[in-house]
């Protein structure tokens, strides 16, 4: 996707003013000297990304979670079947390349011949295919997963409240890989959030590749359904008002985290 040179200015005195306005890092309480974008870029097709959801962030959280990024990505691309001649399968033989520097043992932990089995499955062709299971209760996947459910959390707060979520505030996430979201579930979540959030710039969007549902008070909730590529969904609970959500840390696989346990995951 090009930019023009005036696009490409006016993307950066917004950037600069995004950076001179802000209070603080959107992930603690640094002060912001880079420009984080979530989704990151390489959650799409050749990185054409839309403009848009863009937020103050301190180097130490962008570089500390990059990996965290490439972890989701890499698992957003995953399909149940083998596509050989899809853009995904490519894209998932880069992911993997660079994890097994950034993340070493994650393959391991993916693929454990111990834990992984072969199964037939419908495929969306009314065909049995034969597909692969893969290892996704690993400790490496499990945290990188949950620090970009959480950093997703909090900027769909900024997103729709307008300001980073307090430190004080908490994060509930739980994610879903390919099937792992059961239809029912997935419509009874979806019930309650009317509104659809995606990225779109002029005509192009990447609803395929980003979308979520959401619901907010517009002042200290925010509760999404993101889906990236069909194949990963992430539910996020942000808010500033534990004390009348609390219930919410009762669901089924929750992970509640505080904005100020984030930073020191990291």
């Amino acid at each position: 996707m090009g930019v023009t040179l005036g696009e490409a200015k006016n993307r950066s005195r917004s950037q600069k003013l995004l950076l001179a306005t802000a209070d603080r890092c959107i992930y603690c309480e640094n002060v912001p000297a880079s420009i984080e974008h979530m989704p990151p870029r390489a959650m799409f097709r050749d990185r054409a990304r839309p403009s848009g959801m863009e937020f103050p962030c301190c180097i130490r959280c962008n570089n500390g979670t990059s990996t965290a990024d490439l972890v989701a990505s890499l698992m957003a691309h995953i399909t149940p079947f083998d596509q050989p001649n899809d853009w995904r399968t490519e894209a998932v033989k880069r992911f993997s390349k660079n994890l097994r520097r950034k993340a070493p043992g994650l393959a391991n932990e993916l693929t454990n011949p111990e834990k992984n089995r072969r199964r037939w499955i419908w495929s969306p062709q009314g065909l049995l295919r034969e597909s692969h299971e893969i290892n996704a209760d690993g400790p490496i996947l499990k945290r990188h997963m949950d620090i970009f459910s959480a950093k997703l959390g909090m900027a769909l707060f900024y997103e729709h409240i307008g300001y980073a979520p307090p430190l004080d505030g908490l994060i509930f996430t739980t994610w879903f890989l390919n099937a792992g979201l059961a239809q029912q579930s997935a419509e009874a979540i979806l019930s309650i959030m009317p509104m659809l959030g995606e990225l779109r710039q002029g005509t192009k969007a990447v609803t395929e590749q980003f979308a979520y549902r959401f619901n907010t008070d517009e002042r200290t909730i925010v509760a999404a359904l993101s889906g990236f590529h069909s194949s990963l969904h992430i539910l996020t609970v942000t808010t500033s008002d534990f004390a009348t959500y609390q219930s919410l840390a009762s669901y089924p696989h929750m992970v509640v985290t505080s904005v100020q346990e984030f930073s020191s995951q990291l």
